[in-house]
Order: C-alpha cells, then structure tokens, then sequence
C-alpha cells in the first residue's frame, strides 16, 4: 500500500478517515483519530500509526455500512406501523377494498388457469412446431375442410421432398374381446409414421416393429388393464369386431386430456377398410412433418393443385397447411376457440381494472381525512417521493391481503367453475404460477395506488394546512375553470360510470346469448326431434337389424324405427353430382345419407314434390334420390322429378339414378350454417337408429330397448342419447359462454356494488351536518331521500347510455356468426338498464334511509 509523503495519510485512507470521524446518532467514531495520526513523525512511528489507523478504520466500517440498513428498516417499520394503524381505524373502507381485489383477483387467477389449460393443449409433443395438418378451401374460401383422401399421406411423403413424414388418422370404433370380456371402445387407423411425429410414448413393445408383420394393434395402458389385467399384454390376440384376431404389438401411455388426438387403441392403416384407402373418398385427417429447413408457404404453393389435378371436372380443392399447434385454439370454425380465449383474458383485466377502480375511487374520496397528515408530513421533511411509496406500500400490502384471501375463494369455487367449463382445473403452487401470482399481486397494487400515490402526495403544505381540501379546491381552478373539489369527484363519478357501463353491457351479453340459445333450441330444424331416441349399432346388430326393429315396434311404448348412415348433427360430402340439364357443367359438392323406408315417418320430415322410398317400387333400391330444395335451387330445375342423376361422377363411386321427390330442407348442421344440398339414398342395412317413443313410459321403454339388444346382441354397447339433448350439444360453445359470462357477471356486479356502497356510505358521512340543517329547517324525509338518491342514480343512468351502443355492436358481431339468428330487441337494453337501477337502488337504499331518519341532534353533533 503506497502512503504519502510527510504526515499526509493515503488518499483512500483519508476518506475512510474523513468518513469515519462523523456521527451515527450521538456517538462519536475516532474523532481524535487524525491529531493522534498527525503527531507521528518518524518512519517507524508512521508505520506504526498506519497498522493502528486501519485497525480503527475496519472496526468502524461495519458500523458505516449498516447506516442506511437501519435507516431503510426504521422507515419500514414506521410505514408498516402507520398502514395497519390506518387498516385498523378504517374497517368499513378497508373491507370494501380488500373484498373487492379479493374478489377481482379470484376471477383473474381462475380465468388464468383456464387460459393456461387452454393454451397448453397439444404443446406436449416434441416436435410440435414441424408438424402440419393438411387442409382443404374451396376457390372462393367460402368452405374450409380437414378431410382428405386415405392415400394423400403416401402420396405426399413420397413426392415432395421437404415432408419427411407423413400419416392419417381415421378414427373408428370397434367392439375388442378377449375371453369373456368384451368392450367397445374408440381407436384410429394410422401410418407407421405416427408414433415418430407424436409423443404417445410406449410402456412395452419395440417402437420400430410395432406396425410390422400381421394385423398389429396398439393399446393404452387403461385398455390393457381393462382387457387383460396385470398380466404381460404382448403377443396377446384380441378379436376385433367378433371377426379380425389381431396381436397385440405394443403398450402405450395413456393418452393426455390435454391431447386433442384421443384414442384407445392403434390400427395400421395399411388393414383399413378398402373405401378409405382410396383417392375418391376425403374420409381421413392427413398431418405431415416438415424437414427442419422447409418452410410451409413453399409446401403451400406445391401441394395447391394436387387433387385439382387428379379431379379437373370437380369443384375446386386448394390443399393447405395449418400448424397442428394451432388447430385447437385456430380451428376450421367460424369462431375458433382463440377468440373466447382472449374475450375470457379482456374479461379477467376488465374484471381486476373495476376491483381497481374501487380502491382508487375510495383513496381518492377519502384524500379529505388524510390532508392534514400529509401537510404535517411535509413540514418536518418527508419528501414526495417518500409519501408515493408509503401509498404504493399501503397498496400492495392490501393487495397481498387480499390475494390470501382470493386463494381462499378460488379453492372454494374450483370445483363449480371445473362444472361449468367441464375441465380439471388445479390450483398448483408451481413456480410459474408462484411467479405470475406475485406478478398479479405487484400489477394489482401498482395500479391500484398508483393514482392516490401521485395525487395525494402533490398537496402543498402551506395550502393543506389553511383548511380542508374541499377548501383548497374551492379557491384552486385549473384552465378550464373547474376547481380541485369538482375535478376529483367528476374523476370518482366517472369511474362509477365506468363500472356500471361494464356491468349493464355483461347483463346485456348474458340476455342476448340465452335469448338466442332458446331460439336455436326451439326453432323448426325441418323434423321433430321430440322424444326421439338416437343411438350408434354395432356390427353385431347390424347383422340383426331386421329382427331388432320388429321386435322394438311391437312394444306398445314405441311409435317408429328408423336408421341412416349418419346422425342429424354431422355432414358427409360426396364428391360431386352431375344431372340431366346441366348445361353450364358446374359441379358442386352435396352432403349425403343412406336411409331406409322409414326415415321420413319416424323423424316427421315434409316432401313437397314426388315421392318418398316405397317398398311398392324396387327400383328405389337401385336408382332412386331424394333431393332437398337447397340442392333443387343449386341445379336450377324446375321440374325435377324424374330427372336423370349422376352421383360422384368420374369416380369408383359412380352411380346413375334419377330423381323421385324433393324433401323440404331440414337441418343436418348446426345453425351456424345454411343448409346445404343434401341427396338421400336408400340401404336398410346402417349404422345410426332413431327410434321414436311415446312420453307417457320413458324409463319402462329405455329399459325394454335395453333388454332388446341385450338378447339380441349381448355385447353391444348402448350410449342411449335423446336427439334433443344431441342436438344441443351443437351449442356447447354457446352455453359455456353463457355460464361463464352469468359466472363473471355475478362478480362484476359485486365489485360495481361495493364501489357504489362505499361511496354512498362516504358521501354520507360528508353531507350528515348538511342532513340534520335540512331537517331543522323542515325539509320533509321523503325530499332527503330523493335528494341523496338521485345523486347517485343520475350516474347508473348515464351508464346505461353509454353501455347500449357498446353492447348492441357486441352483440351483432357475435350473432353474425349463425346463419339463423334471433333479432336485437330495445326490451333487451331497457330490461338491463332496470336491473342495473335496481342493484344499484337496492345498494345504496338502506344507507340512505339511516342516513336520512338519524336524529337532528346527532347530525349537528357529528364531526
């Protein structure tokens, strides 16, 4: 270490020196330090006195460096002190805001939780980002769709290099026995390659020779307890079907719940049935795995044409890719499942901001009580920047208050809200969550004392202790004349505006989405679905299926059997018509059905043209059509009976017919869509039964179906659904929004009502004296009632004005998406209006009446 010359000490040693000779309270540190240093002369003394100035130097940093420690800890504790004083003396106003973020809170994380279930859907597979599934638009857009022909995988994994792998998925259900025990359960048919592009990984068997060999199936580790028990499952045969042995090849994990590819069991698809393994039939899904450097606006542009190309004489089919990370939230819909997602996240800021709101409008209307604490404040040195953090402090302690106690109403609620959106929601104290919980209870707080902190802390000491701050804002006026007083209470009543905007337009959201669920569920579909029974055969009682309905109509409880290839709730598409008269040449797709004799009486649909199959006409069976009216205004025919049809043209599913009636149109889709052309065919052999039952005994004629097919068909697996209740399920989307947006509403109007009571409660309190003057100077009760009401009611109406544009645009946007919509009535916005008078009339009542029957005495007295 270099010293100085003569008795100067080193530099750096005499700042430590300078540093140490001040004061920490009232004891000194080393103030002889430097005359002692000083009287050294001689070498060896200053050696000597340099050894024993260090040593007092290094005693004394300790002591130097905790200064500003202790300092920061006793400014801690005085604001710790002063912010449960104030929580102590201010009950009322403090359970009104911690019950409020509490509750804005709880609504958040809740709606967090199930952004973050939604979001993590298909994000388990390893190379997610690479896989594609291939789609299909029509030339105009007007059509998107996800079914492909059986062969495209191959073709396109052979035929382009930048797809390295390639599969289809074509789900299926199978009955699967083995011994005695026998199941049906639900699988896929699929290519070798789908185990390398998914993360479905196996518990036991050879990932490489799984699909290699004879028949060989795949099973979760679910389905192979159920079927062989603890044992080793491997080389295990199970009869598909009651027909095709098949040996078990390999065990697989059960499939996650956040997977939206689910299946029990795994077939090659190499042993499909022959119509999905052609070009003609778009009957499978098709995902393909790009090379790392591909990207998918150049396979875009190469795989546009292919089916083009293959079907010049079709309608246009341009193949595209869509990220298979994005299929869930990005679907095919007219509303996919993304814009729910961000309407529950604005829903959940929307939520907390009112919570917000709440706590800024009470620190605000209470500023007058704390004035004089803060001129004080002032006076004896606390500078601004010191009082904005003990306001922001005073926030987040609230806040994390009230996220313990929010914690405690998630836990409560979990279990109804996992009802209403039919998931396993769990609260985990996982460290991301723990992350974004203190993130919430950090923004929460900022925001919420951000404005008290900065408005508060800018009263001048001088002004604020001359008197009140109504006074101040009295004498204060800004550039447009309005005085502090007017500003900060037209600040308070706008926020109540605010809120109650919000909480009118949740009300109106909720009338109109049950109004049109009600109008969906009883709108004329084309066919009576009333008390009609709809259930899935198995190849079993399809092999039976005469003997079955025979049986089943014999039975005095039931009035008509019927069966089609497909339900009322889905659309096949064939791959084209052709019909005599065309003479533009256009082709379009129609959707299609196998039905029998029976269809027509059974499900009470209406011809209004020709004739229905008949068992009078064999020819039927051969070469009769039944056509809608969508599909009889596509082909501009005028006299269509008896017109020559070509059904599928230019494909192994030709077929030649000719028209034998038109059908009224009746609904196979949801209402989110017009209703397409629809051809019928006629087979008596198919895989859907409608049966229609008297009202008087449904649980005697569920139970004698039941026993039905339990002699008949013992292994058959009954899933009896009403059509009604199948029908609706359509609308699920729907109804969850509905619930979710009663579920949130309720909390909104808590939130907006405790705002509104904590405020009356404080305007109140302000205007006692004014109370018990008027009442001395004969003002009668009713008046002062009206008189403290309608300061407050003026406010609830002017946010109705505001809410009824803003929802009315909301509303018409989201109706805009059903091809059959209910109509916006003005009774919708006015009966809103009028629950929101109410709740607020209600709220604020009861403070009013107290208010206003206090005694004379003890309103003069007050204060």
């Amino acid at each position: 270490m270099r010293s100085g010359t003569g008795t100067r000490p080193p530099r750096f040693g005499r700042y430590l020196l300078d540093r140490s000779t001040k004061r920490i309270g009232s004891q000194p540190l080393c103030d002889d330090l430097g005359e002692e240093y000083a009287r050294i002369s001689d070498e060896h003394g200053r050696l000597r006195a340099n050894c024993w100035y260090w040593k007092h130097v290094f005693r004394a940093l300790p002591r130097l460096w905790s200064y500003p420690i202790q300092v920061r800890i006793s400014m801690a504790k005085s604001i710790l002190k002063m912010t449960v004083r104030r929580f102590r003396n201010q009950k009322l106003f403090t359970f009104i805001n911690m019950a409020g973020l509490a509750v804005g809170m709880a609504c958040t994380i809740l709606i967090l939780l199930y952004v973050q279930d939604e979001l993590s859907v298909d994000r388990f597979h390893v190379h997610s980002d690479l896989l594609y599934r291939v789609n299909f638009k029509t030339e105009d857009e007007s059509f998107h769709g996800e079914f492909l022909p059986g062969l495209a995988a191959d073709y396109l994994r052979t035929t382009y290099p930048e797809i390295v792998k390639a599969t289809v998925i074509r789900p299926t259900d199978a009955k699967l026995t083995v011994g005695e025990r026998s199941f049906t359960s639900r699988g896929s048919y699929v290519h070798e390659d789908f185990l390398e592009m998914f993360t479905f990984p196996l518990t036991a068997g050879d990932p490489k020779a799984v699909f290699s060999g004879p028949p060989s199936f795949l099973i979760t580790r679910d389905l192979a307890n159920r079927l062989f028990g603890d044992r080793d499952v491997i080389g295990e045969t199970i009869l598909v079907n009651d027909r095709v042995p098949v040996s078990v090849s390999g065990v697989l994990e059960n499939v996650p719940e956040q997977s939206t590819i689910q299946f029990e069991f795994l077939l090659n698809f190499a042993f499909a049935p022959g119509w999905a393994r052609m070009w003609d039939n778009k009957a499978c899904e098709t995902f393909v795995m790009l090379h790392e450097d591909a990207t998918p606006e150049e396979v875009d542009r190469k795989i546009v044409d292919v089916y083009n190309d293959r079907f010049p004489g079709d309608s246009k089919n341009n193949w595209y890719l869509q990220p298979f990370s994005k299929i869930y939230l990005h679907g095919l819909s007219r509303t996919p499942r993304i814009v729910y997602v961000m309407v529950l996240v604005a829903l959940a800021v929307i939520i907390l901001t009112m919570a917000c709101v709440n706590f800024m409008n009470m620190s605000t209307a209470r500023a007058e009580q704390r004035m004089k604490e803060i001129g004080l404040r002032k006076v004896v040195g606390v500078t601004r920047g010191e009082l904005i953090r003990q306001f922001l402090f005073e926030s987040i302690l609230l806040c994390a208050s009230s996220a313990l106690f929010s914690l405690i109403i998630v836990s409560l609620l979990i279990p109804s809200a996992n009802t209403i959106v039919q998931k396993q929601l769990v609260l985990r104290l996982a460290f991301t969550n723990a992350v974004a919980f203190m993130g919430i209870i950090g923004l929460t707080g900022f925001m919420a004392g951000l404005y008290p902190a900065f408005f508060l802390s800018a009263f001048r000491p001088v002004e604020v202790l001359r008197g009140t701050l109504a006074g101040i804002g009295h004498r204060k006026k800004n550039r447009k004349g309005r005085t502090l007083a007017k500003r900060k209470s037209f600040l308070r009543n706008g926020l109540v505006v605010v809120q109650f905007s919000v909480t009118i337009g949740f009300i109106i959201c909720i009338l109109m989405v049950s109004r049109q669920i009600r109008f969906v569920r009883n709108m004329d579909l084309g066919y009576d679905d009333n008390n009609v029974i709809h259930l899935r055969l198995d190849a079993s009682a399809r092999n039976q299926l005469q003997s079955i309905k025979n049986t089943l109509l014999d039975y005095p409880g039931i009035e008509a059997v019927t069966v089609s290839s497909t339900g009322l709730d889905s659309w096949n598409s064939s791959a084209g018509i052709d019909w005599e008269g065309n003479e533009s040449q256009k082709r379009f797709d129609v959707g299609f059905s196998w039905v029998d004799y029976d269809y027509l009486s059974t499900l009470k649909l209406n011809m209004i043209d020709g004739r229905f199959f008949s068992r009078q006409f064999p020819s039927d069976a051969q070469e009769g059509y039944v056509v809608n009216e969508a599909a009889l205004r596509t082909m501009e025919l005028g006299n269509p009976v008896g017109k020559r049809i070509v059904w599928s043209p230019g494909t192994s599913f030709e077929h030649s017919g000719k028209i034998i009636g038109v059908i009224h149109d009746y609904h196979t889709e949801s209402l989110h869509k017009e209703i397409r052309p629809f051809i019928l065919r006629l087979r008596e052999t198919n895989g859907n039964m409608f049966i229609r039952i008297q009202p008087e005994d449904i649980q005697g004629t569920l139970t004698f179906i039941g026993d039905t097919f339990e002699a008949f068909s013992s292994n058959q697996s009954l899933n009896i659904r009403f059509l009604d209740d199948q029908i609706g399920t359509l609308y699920a989307t729907e109804e969850l929004t509905g619930k979710v947006l009663r579920f949130i509403t309720l909390l909104a109007v808590f939130v907006s009502c405790l705002g509104l009571f904590g405020l009356t409660s404080y305007s109140i309190e302000r205007r006692t004296k004014e109370i018990g003057i008027r009442k001395v100077v004969g003002a009668p009760f009713h008046a002062i009632v009206f008189d403290l009401l309608k300061d407050m009611m003026r406010w609830v109406i002017l946010a109705n004005l505001i809410a009824w544009p803003l929802s009315w645009f909301a509303v018409s946007r989201w109706l805009e998406r059903f091809a059959f919509r209910t109509s916006i009535h003005l009774w919708l916005f006015l009966s809103a209006g009028l629950i929101a008078l109410g709740i607020a009339l209600i709220t604020i009542l009861h403070q009013t009446v107290r208010a206003a029957r206090m005694k004379t005495v003890d309103s003069l007295r007050y204060e």
